[in-house]
């Protein structure tokens, strides 16, 4: 890819329009050019911190990045172009700052108290497939796809891709997401979901009754259609979340410290805390975190929760330690990580590639470290 390697193009990328003009006719005369596309998605994959740095200064950087990594050619893990930008832009963001990710952590505990919801039954002993599942009533739509998929509910029938499934009214909707994969939903009333990596969702239908209802067990960020004659509830393992319109995230964890919370982007919210029998209204930029039968309400930076519906996680001076136990969740892994690197810290904005491999590879180029894999196990190391 040409324009990968051209460190101009890479400079115009990371400072903007105005820092090289030719460049900006040039991308808006060679607009329909598949690898130009390909190059621009490429460079948009990463947020960049600008380091005060001269040309000079980030030309040697560069040239030994790309000295480094055809010495690489060589080992058994090949760098692919792909790994090579990325090597650039994150050496140059690492001289002014720190790489981030920011994603709600998202491990199960059959044990919990399971809510009463009006859906009948409960989403949480349902077997998570390998594929994206879409079940209702005994229709399935199982989609081997990538990491994002788009499913629409009308009134009569759930359509996903080029599948269609004609909707048993009287039943809930189940949406199963494994491991490296995304969805988004649109249900017929005008609101939209977005499901994120090992999380299962039940969704009422209009026909089973005028509250619409969710049951979730895993991480969604929610726009919620406004009704004030119709609330829509949603069920967690211990929050249960009330709206009528409004923006909002909730994660329902099992980490070590059993922590659930739901963060609220816009409108207002009703939280109820079922094990206490207590409810909390949210405002914008609130977040209700939950423990160990303890809440607290606090003001926060939402866009760290919700990023992953982007495909990216945000980090924050977070240790090696956390990124990677995020990213064992996202992916489904087992982690292993060294303690002469777990506490190096990090901070910034890490995309969420098809694989783990390729988001590692983004890693090992800003901090010095090293993988490999044993016994199904991913080794972090020193380098």
């Amino acid at each position: 890819m040409k324009y990968l390697t051209d460190i101009q193009f890479v400079f115009w990328c990371l400072r903007g329009q105005p820092s090289h003009p030719k460049w900006t006719s040039y991308v808006y005369k060679h607009r329909d050019d598949a690898q130009l596309k390909r190059a621009l998605d490429v460079m948009r994959c990463l947020s960049f911190q600008h380091p005060k740095m001269s040309d000079n200064e980030r030309s040697e950087l560069y040239e030994s990045i790309v000295a480094d990594n055809n010495k690489s050619t060589q080992k058994p893990r090949t760098l692919s172009i792909l790994r090579r930008v990325a090597a650039v832009l994150c050496a140059l963001i690492a001289i002014g700052g720190l790489v981030s990710v920011a994603v709600g952590i998202l491990n199960r505990n059959n044990e919990a108290n399971q809510p009463q919801s009006s859906l009948q039954t409960s989403i949480y002993n349902t077997e998570m497939a390998q594929n994206i599942r879409v079940i209702n009533g005994n229709g399935v739509i199982d989609i081997p796809v990538g990491q994002s998929v788009n499913i629409c509910c009308t009134t009569d029938a759930i359509c996903v891709q080029q599948q269609t499934l004609a909707l048993t009214t009287d039943q809930p909707i189940d949406i199963l997401v494994p491991a490296q994969h995304r969805a988004t939903v649109n249900l017929c009333d005008g609101t939209r979901v977005w499901i994120n990596s090992n999380t299962k969702l039940r969704i009422s239908t209009p026909q089973m009754g005028a509250v619409r209802a969710a049951e979730l067990e895993g991480e969604a960020y929610f726009e919620v259609a406004h009704n004030p004659d119709s609330p829509f509830t949603v069920y967690s393992r211990t929050l249960n979340t009330v709206v009528k319109g409004t923006s909002f995230n909730i994660c329902s964890t099992s980490t070590p410290n059993n922590t659930h919370y739901v963060v609220l982007v816009e409108g207002k919210v009703d939280v109820e805390v079922t094990s206490l029998g207590q409810s909390v209204t949210l405002n914008p930029s609130q977040i209700l975190n939950y423990n160990n039968d303890c809440y607290m309400v606090t003001t926060t930076d939402v866009s760290k929760y919700i990023s992953w519906k982007d495909g990216a996680i945000i980090i924050d001076s977070n240790s090696l330690q956390d990124v990677m136990s995020k990213l064992a969740d996202y992916y489904n892994v087992e982690i292993v990580c060294s303690p002469s690197v777990s506490q190096l810290r990090c901070s910034g904005r890490l995309v969420l590639f098809d694989n783990i491999g390729q988001t590692l590879n983004v890693l090992t180029n800003i901090i010095p470290i090293g993988y490999r894999w044993a016994d199904d196990k991913l080794y972090i190391t020193e380098e």
